[in-house]
């Protein structure tokens, strides 16, 4: 009778720590759970974002298509073509470079014309 009541705590034992077992896992569960749901969300968002980018980038091509033909159509130093080189760097940085570019052309231009303007 002794020896049942050992067994049956023993078991006791077993059955309490297999629960607190499963309370874990339900714990990581629910983790993974909220991390796969911030995680479409992340994804969604991001999705969202190149939609956002690539209608930019059709207004841009729309409204000055001679700096979009350039950005596709040159070649890099190492003779890579300006449209990967686009894809490398990512399109946003791309159009940043090529507004820098035309700005600085532009002053060049302003800075020469400065110098001809009559005080």
């Amino acid at each position: 009778c002794v020896q049942l009541k050992d067994t049956i705590k023993e078991i006791e034992g077993y059955l309490e720590s297999e629960r607190d077992r499963t309370q874990q896992l339900k714990i990581q569960i629910a983790q993974k759970d909220e991390d796969i749901l911030e995680r479409t969300f992340t994804q969604e968002k991001l999705e969202g974002e190149i939609i956002r980018l690539q209608s930019i980038l059709d207004s841009v091509t729309l409204i000055h298509p001679g700096t979009m033909r350039r950005l596709t159509e040159s070649k890099c130093n190492n003779e890579k073509e300006e449209s990967e080189k686009v894809e490398e760097m990512g399109f946003t940085k791309a159009t940043r470079n090529a507004a820098a570019t035309r700005n600085i052309g532009k002053s060049s231009i302003d800075d020469n014309s400065k110098d001809t303007i009559p005080a």
